[in-house]
């Protein structure tokens, strides 16, 4: 069997990311896909604010997209949180065409903070 670990003997090892083994990567958030990200999120609450839809259930959508918000706009954002809250809006508002395309849009680039 290889060794796929890492192996220091003498010295040290300092990095700001690392990645290690079969299919490993690292994702970067720039500035620029950060706020690619943070306008196609704007775009998710718009089309939220813009539906008509009973204030308790506008309230947990506008919730649920402020967290999305919120752990975009973080140093290290929870992926775990982001894909349960986006999951909730797709899923509480199937028939509203305009939401589902930007939770699937916000989706795509948040799939990318994906460390493997």
């Amino acid at each position: 069997m290889a060794n796929k670990g890492i192996v220091i003997s003498g010295g040290q090892l300092n990095a700001q990311q690392l990645a290690v083994g079969d299919g490993a990567r690292i994702v970067n958030y720039g500035d620029r896909e950060r706020r690619v990200l943070l306008e196609r999120i704007e775009n998710l609450l718009l089309q939220i604010n813009s539906a008509r839809l009973p204030a308790e259930h506008y309230r947990s959508l506008v919730d649920a997209a402020s967290t999305v918000k919120e752990q975009a706009s973080a140093a290290v954002p929870d992926k775990t949180l982001v894909e349960k809250s986006l999951s909730f809006i797709e899923k509480a508002a199937p028939s509203i065409t305009a939401i589902t395309t930007a939770v699937k849009s916000v989706m795509e680039l948040a799939s990318a903070w994906t460390v493997a």
